[in-house]
Formats: structure tokens, C-alpha cells, sequence
């Protein structure tokens, strides 16, 4: 199948749900700031970061229910968020938890971006990628 076909074929993320979430987490508190779904029987490649940082504070970064990294820096920029290459396979869900170690509340924020393919077609163009390799 051509690259474009397939393009057209995907859903942006920011049509699946709130590609830009934001919430204050208390003192000595810690709460889910971002949570996305990957639509059902789709397969999402997540492609776009970015994700506020605070002193004393951090942030657990999870897909799938998988822990992916401890981010204790700002990652990418509001306007520009940092693009992975390639990018992270999401089959169910994107979870970032917001830790607050630090004497004030803060509003954590993250923007998430990429794009959801039809799974029996995601797995079929992964094997041929592979194939190639």
C-alpha cells in the first residue's frame, strides 16, 4: 500500500481526544496529568512530546501500563514539542503521573501528539518494515 494511502487511512490523535491536558497537583501530592486512549482495534504511534517540569518535582511516564521513564526535565517546548524518531508504539493508553516534592501546589501540563492507524493494517505494515530491514 503507498505511503499516502495509508496516511489517509490514520486518525491525529488530536481527533481521538484532548491531545493537551493540564492539572495542579498539591503539596507533597501526586496525580495522573495526562491520560490518552488509543481509539479500539487502532494502533498508535506516539510522535510528539512535551511535558512542563517544576523543581522538586517529576513526572512518571507510562504506555500500556509499561513505566517508560522518570522525566525530571522539561521535554520539548509548548510551541514545539520534541518529536521521537522513530516513534513509541501505543497499543492501549499514554499516562503521565505528576509527583509534587516541593512547598507549593503546581499546574503540570503536557501535550502528547501522533497518529492512530487501524490495527490489521499497523501489524501488517510493521512486518513489512521489518522485512525490509
Amino acid at each position: 500500500m503507498e505511503a499516502n494511502k495509508l496516511l489517509d487511512l490514520a486518525i491525529p490523535f488530536v481527533e481521538a481526544g484532548d491531545i493537551h491536558q493540564y492539572k495542579t497537583v498539591g503539596i507533597g501530592a501526586s496525580d495522573t496529568i495526562f491520560s490518552f486512549a488509543i481509539p479500539y482495534n487502532y494502533i498508535g504511534f506516539l510522535s510528539h512530546l512535551y511535558c512542563a517540569y517544576f523543581s522538586n518535582c517529576y513526572v512518571e511516564w507510562y504506555i500500556d501500563n509499561i513505566f517508560i521513564e522518570k522525566i525530571e526535565r522539561i521535554i520539548g517546548d509548548i510551541e514545539s514539542p520534541f518529536e521521537f524518531e522513530p516513534p513509541f508504539l501505543v497499543k492501549k493508553e499514554i499516562k503521565l503521573i505528576g509527583y509534587n516534592n516541593d512547598s507549593s501546589g503546581h499546574t503540570f501540563e503536557a501535550i502528547i501528539d501522533g497518529l492512530a492507524f487501524p490495527e490489521a493494517l499497523a501489524r501488517r505494515r510493521m512486518a513489512a518494515l521489518l522485512e525490509t530491514k
